[in-house]
């Protein structure tokens, strides 16, 4: 199904579906576990909609996630508030696309759209960003919602394992000079 044609069918799907809907924008935003991760380790990330007084029944959208610094591993709707996936969650090169409608009235804060689990392949900065955003809202003319966007930085770091060779390496050069240093002390001593 090309673009044009989930616009109109999402069109007709939410028209049919009138209801009454406040003024103002909604943020698309995207969320990590943890704002650090080592090279090696996974981090999750969950797409949400922050809400307004609006209700919405159709979205579709972009999250470009860096595939040269994070590997996505695994993609979950599972826990979604969209109940009709127009386009489920697609990967393809780090572009995740895609396009579904909530059905019925949602009271929330947020909604989740969908979440996923990623391995840090490289050192850096890895920027996730959210590509261009259509929300539709429940108005019963399906009319084009503000968006906002929030995106997220995660960045990542040498292997734990690296920073603990670095500790255990130190320690020993400071005993080794110790050592070294007490040494030569008691060498002078005894030719006194």
């Amino acid at each position: 199904m090309n673009y044009w044609s989930r616009k109109i069918l999402l069109a007709i799907i939410v028209g049919g579906w009138p209801q009454f809907a406040g003024a103002g924008g909604l943020t698309v935003i995207v969320r990590t576990d943890r704002a650090q991760v080592p090279v090696g380790k996974e981090v999750e990330l969950a797409v949400e909609v922050r809400m307004d007084e609006r209700h919405i029944n159709a979205l579709e959208g972009i999250l470009v996630v860096p595939d040269t610094q994070l590997e996505i591993l695994e993609v979950n709707s599972a826990d979604s508030s969209i109940k009709l996936w127009i386009q489920p969650p697609t990967v393809d090169h780090g572009l995740i696309s895609y396009a579904g409608i909530i059905p019925g009235e949602i009271i929330a804060e947020r909604i989740r759209l969908f979440t996923l689990r990623a391995r840090a392949r490289t050192m850096g900065v890895a920027e996730i960003s959210l590509g261009p955003h259509t929300i539709l809202a429940a108005d019963g003319l399906a009319s084009n919602v503000p968006v906002d966007v929030q995106n997220a930085r995660v960045r990542i770091t040498a292997h734990a394992a690296s920073w603990y060779i670095f500790w255990v390496v130190s320690c020993m050069v400071v005993i080794g000079m110790v050592i070294i240093l007490v040494w030569f002390t008691g060498k002078d001593r005894l030719r006194k």
